[in-house]
């Protein structure tokens, strides 16, 4: 984020390390020469759908295509479209329309082609409806698609709702009942019914993998919309007809996929128990295709075929003999979100656009933070495993960082120790530590008064807090946090600036104050979760436990005005996890700052893991910023 008051910068986890790009692969292939790349592999492409002809005609109407194509180049056959969300615009994930010719793919922003939304959000899901007669009359194509641009109503509630917009005129309302959150959006074959993964009645509960939504339809176009629920305990929802809905459910230890018969109110497991199977594609009322994982794995694991996300398609008649696609043209490679072309007679995916990602473990350097004078020109990393507080993990520092040198210089002896942050000055740092935790590596904050030396030769250690963790927070998991003020020259003084849940529930971690001290970035579960997370790109599962990137406006003169503040405003809309936030009035964008002609290179990192619990910040006027489990 980039304005007046300086930039934030912060970490992006469990998004893969490779870009992601769109292929497709005939029914049966039969070597891995039949996968055919679908888009321009520029930035990270996924969640495609095809644009049916009819649709795709009024779309290149419209003036920013015009000069594209015409109605014949989609009758004569090189002409065809997709709707996926990239993220090639300001790094948003956001839908954008390809125009596939024989010979080329151009792709453009379905936000410009529409003039629909401009400010920073998050798009999904976007699939075709409309294109049926009523009496006389054809009814327009539109698009159906979720969006994060509207605030929830409460806290901890998914901001996800579904959209639509007529292709032919641009017009564009929302399709979900205000205070509710949808997600999933899928479009029967006739286009006249949508039906949503749903949060209605219910709410999210803080779950990060098994969301338990009940699935609704509704009629796409109004009045009335005669929405309703028809499954209970259902996400991923897809229609191979008007009365058949496929599913995917968590029963015991697998997931499932499953089929619903709206006209009996029949319900059958297509595909066998004792493998999971997630995100169904229907191809018609009893054939899908799904992602599969077939064995467990770990992280430790060095993975063999059985354990990668492959495509297949199981029949509702023969559940045991499914064809596999992607075994034969990537085996050891995870593909994910199938989708129909030309009625099955080819399947759509998303995988990774590179074989050559290797784990290199949890071993990481993380939660980069600059000296908050600017004339040090420190930088400051925390360098060893992740998540594990029974491993040591230093504070370095490496001085003068823009000129190149990269030096590094440990400032902490052994223990557990991570998230520093300078005072103003920059001549002290405070952190997190587990050196006085005993067995249970309880943390506190200590604060180095020598940013320079640390721990070593004359430097000092103080500690600040002295805190255990409860084994119950009035008996929820004390795994949860708020961000709180104490006063560092008095630790008794002590304010709770920010919680997640209206109780005690959820994640405000890694505070960071603003340059002019007025505002603490955090990162937070305050905006639920934007996606099912079992579709997301992760060996096992997708975990967002601090979600996005939020700020709040405290007084900075008067601790006590700072109590509970409610009002705080978005930063971030990311299907990932955005943490560890760092705010500087360096610009990020700068393209002559130091540090941005130093990378030469492209980097890619390796596979990502999560970080330590815990993050401090230090404030201006001598306040610090900390996160701490209710109690």
């Amino acid at each position: 984020m980039e304005e007046k008051r300086g930039c934030i910068a912060f970490f992006a986890t469990y998004n893969p390390p490779v870009p992601l790009d769109i292929f497709s692969c005939p029914v049966p292939p039969t070597s891995k020469h039949d996968e055919l790349q679908m888009t321009d592999g520029l930035s990270y492409n996924y969640n495609c759908r095809v644009i049916p002809p009819q649709a795709l005609k009024t779309i290149i109407k419209r003036p920013k295509l015009a000069s594209e194509a015409t109605e014949a180049d989609v009758d004569s056959g090189p002409l065809s479209g997709l709707v996926f969300v990239s993220e090639r615009d300001k790094n948003l994930e956001t839908l954008h329309i390809a125009l596939r010719f024989t010979n080329k793919v151009k792709v453009f922003s379905f936000a410009d082609v529409y003039g629909t939304f401009s400010d920073v959000r998050m798009e999904d899901s976007g699939c075709i409806a409309g294109g049926y007669k009523v009496g006389k009359r054809t009814i327009d194509h539109s698009l159906v698609y979720v969006t994060t641009k509207d605030p929830a109503k409460d806290r901890r509630q998914p901001w996800t709702v579904v959209y639509k917009t007529n292709l032919k005129t641009g017009k564009t309302e929302s399709l979900t009942p205000s205070g509710v959150s949808d997600l999933s959006p899928s479009v029967t074959p006739s286009g006249r019914k949508v039906a949503v993964a749903s949060f209605q009645g219910k709410g999210w509960n803080g779950e990060i993998e098994d969301l338990q939504t009940d699935i609704y339809v509704m009629n796409v176009e109004k009045p009335p919309l005669e929405r309703k629920r028809v499954i209970k305990n259902g996400g991923w929802p897809t229609w191979g007809s008007d009365t058949v809905i496929f599913f995917h459910r968590k029963v015991g230890e697998f997931w499932g996929v499953f089929r619903y018969d709206i006209s009996s109110g029949e319900t059958v497991r297509v595909t066998p128990d004792g493998i999971d199977a997630i995100t169904p594609a229907a191809i018609n009322k009893t054939k899908v295709a799904v992602a599969t994982i077939r064995q467990k794995s770990k992280f430790s694991d060095v993975r063999v075929e059985a354990q990668y996300r492959h495509i297949e398609i199981f029949y509702l008649t023969s559940p045991e003999q499914p064809i596999k696609i992607t075994q034969t043209t990537r085996p050891k490679a995870d593909h994910f979100n199938p989708f129909a072309i030309d009625g099955g007679k080819c399947i759509g995916y998303h995988r990774c656009k590179s074989e050559l990602l290797k784990t290199k473990g949890p071993h990481n350097i993380f939660s980069p933070v600059w000296n908050q004078d600017p004339r040090r020109d420190i930088l400051y990393v925390c360098m060893g495993p992740s998540f594990n507080a029974g491993k040591i993990l230093e504070i370095c520092a490496i001085p003068d960082v823009s000129s190149g040198v990269r030096q590094r210089r440990k400032l902490t002896k052994g223990f557990n120790n991570a998230f520093p942050s300078t005072s103003p000055d920059g001549t002290k740092l405070v952190f997190r530590s587990a050196r006085d935790g005993g067995d249970k590596k309880y943390k506190n904050l200590y604060i180095m008064e020598d940013a320079e030396v640390g721990e070593y030769g004359d430097g000092k250690i103080t500690r600040l807090t002295n805190g255990i963790l409860p084994e119950t927070d009035n008996g929820l998991d004390p795994g949860y946090f708020s961000v709180f003020l104490v006063k560092a020259n008095d630790p008794s003084v002590v304010v709770r600036v920010i919680k997640s849940g209206d109780d005690l529930a959820g994640h405000v971690n890694h505070p960071f104050f603003s340059p002019d001290g007025k505002s603490i970035a955090v990162a937070s579960d305050l905006a639920a979760v934007s996606v099912d997370p079992i579709s997301l790109p992760l060996f096992l599962h997708s975990v967002r436990p601090y979600g996005d990137v939020f700020t709040v406006d405290i007084d900075p003169d008067d601790l006590n005005k700072n109590k509970d503040v409610k009002k705080c405003h978005r930063i971030t809309h990311s299907r990932y996890e955005n943490s560890t936030p760092s705010w500087t009035m360096f610009s990020t964008d700068d393209p002559n700052a130091k540090w941005n002609l130093q990378l030469q290179d492209q980097y890619t990192p390796s596979c990502p893991y999560v970080y330590p619990d815990g993050g401090e910040s230090w404030h201006m006027t001598g306040h610090l910023c900390i996160p701490r489990r209710c109690c």
